[in-house]
């Protein structure tokens, strides 16, 4: 329930920019975006651009799972 009260403030604000709800999902879904790097900032990216309706998202990370490297 809490991403729909999330997506409902971020979509109002939008629209009092005279938007039309369906014109700015179909143009959100347009867009394509790259993220470099998969950790705790790129992830939460990822799914935040995911929230929106982002068309295509990219996430690029060529870290190497060790154990000195996991959180």
């Amino acid at each position: 329930m809490e991403l729909w009260h999330e997506l409902l403030f971020y979509f109002s604000l939008i629209k009092k920019r005279d938007m039309n709800f369906e014109e700015i999902k179909k143009q959100l879904k347009k867009f394509s975006v790259g993220i470099a790097g998969a950790g705790g900032l790129g992830s939460n990216a990822a799914v935040a651009l995911a929230r929106t309706g982002i068309g295509k998202i990219i996430v690029v990370d060529f870290d190497i799972i060790d154990e000195n490297n996991l959180n």
